[in-house]
């Protein structure tokens, strides 16, 4: 496992955190497990919506576990994942707050 360089494939990292796949799999309730390597945490909280663990496979397997241990509790991340994703990053929401911004409320 290593980080993206510039100019492999698609250019780089060009998607936001979380991912659009990995936003549209939350949705529809998966738990993420994520190294997020920018530490972006203005939409997603860390050990609320997602796992955020360091990027190693160590990390990932403890993850792993940790879920299956506690399905329960990883329910519950991935169930309040799914809502955040529903709530912070609808088309929607994103409109609202752009008209917002040039001050067409809607």
């Amino acid at each position: 496992m290593r980080a993206e360089r510039p100019g492999e494939d698609d250019g780089g990292i060009i998607d936001g955190f979380p991912t659009g796949g990995a936003a549209e799999a939350m949705s529809s309730g998966c738990l993420l497990i994520t190294s997020n390597p920018e530490r972006d945490h203005r939409i997603m909280r860390p050990g609320v919506d997602l796992l955020e663990r360091p990027p190693t496979p160590e990390a990932f397997a403890e993850a792993v576990r940790y879920a299956l241990a506690d399905p329960e509790r990883a329910a519950g991340i991935a169930a309040s994942g799914a809502a955040r994703v529903r709530e912070r990053m609808d088309a929607r929401h994103g409109v609202r707050q752009r008209l917002g911004l040039i001050g067409l409320a809607c």
